[in-house]
């Protein structure tokens, strides 16, 4: 499959296909990125309006928890109805956002990739969660010299496998999957476990940052979005 060279630049994405008459949408997580920014990426994305709900403390979080289905954040209100689990909700969003991928086939290839995403923020904020120094720094060692760069080198050959587009994962535009992928490797890059020239050595990632650089509703939320530690 022939590839778009990356001195051609990013193209303007298309527009996604926002639902008329869109349900009203309350996100529920702490006042952290982790598992819950991939979800509020999702809605600046496509421009849809949403309650960002952010959980300050354990107080606050113990009001909550028992009006949560599965006690646990991120969970999504809407219409009167309630869906938990960070995956679950992306998918959710990305198909009724039109970033899922054109048809059943080009949706698991979306899916396979916003999971390797997944997993690969669940061994980041691993690291992040250790307690004992000793053990840290061993871990972000292990993460930075082994774990991250045969990600990237998999999302690499992945990219090059199913899209021809100057910085998409899958097929011909952008889906949940790449700002699966931004996400944790933005959260990587802000802990300052690596430097940003750690990314040059891989192409899709440098191409995706470029990407997401170029799409206004994404950068005015990634300029404006509150501060946080993780």
């Amino acid at each position: 499959m022939s590839r778009i060279a990356s001195s051609q630049g990013p193209k303007t994405a298309p527009k996604p296909n926002l639902v008329t008459a869109a349900p009203s949408f309350r996100l529920y997580y702490f006042n952290i990125k982790a598992r819950g920014e991939v979800i509020r990426l999702i809605f600046h994305a496509v421009g849809a309006k949403f309650d960002d709900v952010r959980v300050e403390d354990s107080t606050g979080w113990a009001k909550l928890k028992t009006d949560m289905p599965l006690r646990t954040l991120p969970t999504l209100e809407f219409d009167g109805m309630q869906l938990g689990q960070t995956m679950s909700i992306a998918r959710y969003l990305a198909l009724e956002f039109g970033l899922r991928g054109q048809g059943v086939y080009e949706q698991a290839l979306v899916d396979s990739a916003a999971e390797t995403a997944d997993d690969l923020l669940s061994d980041f904020l691993e690291v992040v969660f250790i307690d004992r120094n000793s053990k840290k720094g061993e871990a972000k060692r292990n993460f930075v010299e082994h774990i991250l760069p045969q990600t990237l080198q998999q999302l690499d050959r992945y990219q090059k496998q199913h899209s021809s587009e100057y910085g998409y994962i899958v097929g011909n535009g952008l889906t949940f999957a790449d700002l699966a992928v931004y996400n944790v490797l933005d959260q990587i890059l802000t802990s300052g476990m690596i430097e940003l020239g750690y990314y040059q050595r891989f192409r899709y990632p440098t191409e995706l940052r470029k990407r997401i650089m170029t799409h206004g509703g994404l950068m005015r939320y990634l300029n404006n979005r509150p501060r946080t530690k993780i």
